[in-house]
């Protein structure tokens, strides 16, 4: 019972600022903040996990440290093109799943060429 009296307060919150005359607008403020917030997560991950398995990564051989790194500059490209890829329509959707979908199997690679290696 009580799980449904905090959803519907958190509902009619929403719907006031939904409907509120600058609440689109703060709304889009909170999401903006929200998505940054999410990024620097996911950037202070990479960088602690960067740390944490420097030696492994840097004794990767060449070919396999250039398709790590590049696979994930293709997702930060492609996370940071997102707006504009989707702006194109189907085709645009269609080329975003495939650059990360290639990024990934990049990735996927560099840790099957890695566990068999080790």
């Amino acid at each position: 019972m009580r799980r449904a009296g905090n959803f519907a307060l958190l509902a009619l919150l929403a719907l006031v600022l939904a409907l509120a005359p600058a609440g689109g607008s703060f709304l889009q403020l909170v999401g903006a903040a929200l998505t940054l917030a999410f990024l620097g997560a996911l950037a202070v991950a990479a960088i602690r996990l960067w740390r944490r398995h420097r030696v492994e990564i840097e004794s990767l051989p060449t070919r396999q440290r250039l398709v790590l790194y590049g696979s994930l500059g293709l997702a930060a490209w492609t996370i940071a093109a997102t707006s504009r890829l989707l702006g194109l329509g189907g085709g645009g959707l269609l080329l975003w799943l495939a650059l990360l979908g290639g990024s990934c199997y990049g990735l996927v690679w560099v840790w099957t060429r890695y566990r068999t290696l080790s």
